[in-house]
């Protein structure tokens, strides 16, 4: 992939909110450091609503990586509410 990258999210403890105010908070330093306008990311599929809660939508048909089920996901800044400034 080129450009702006997210990589894996992982906090200690699930369902806290945790997990999207670090997405958040990656989006608003990937617009303010590289003037990102897309993200692109490679998302386990389980998580696919986790990511699209945060503005990214599926870009890929599933494959595998390392034995598990992925998919593209892409941001961009027309995909997402301000982009993503109002969410935190």
């Amino acid at each position: 992939m080129k450009g702006i990258s997210i990589g894996r999210v992982i906090t200690t403890e699930r369902g806290k909110g945790y997990g999207k105010q670090i997405m958040l908070h990656a989006i608003d330093a990937a617009i303010g450091h590289f003037n990102a306008k897309r993200i692109d990311i490679e998302a386990q599929e389980y998580a696919k609503g986790f990511y699209e809660s945060v503005g990214f939508t599926q870009s890929s048909d599933p494959f595998m990586l390392d034995g598990i089920p992925h998919i593209r996901m892409t941001w961009t800044i027309t995909t997402s509410a301000n982009g993503g400034k109002d969410m935190l």
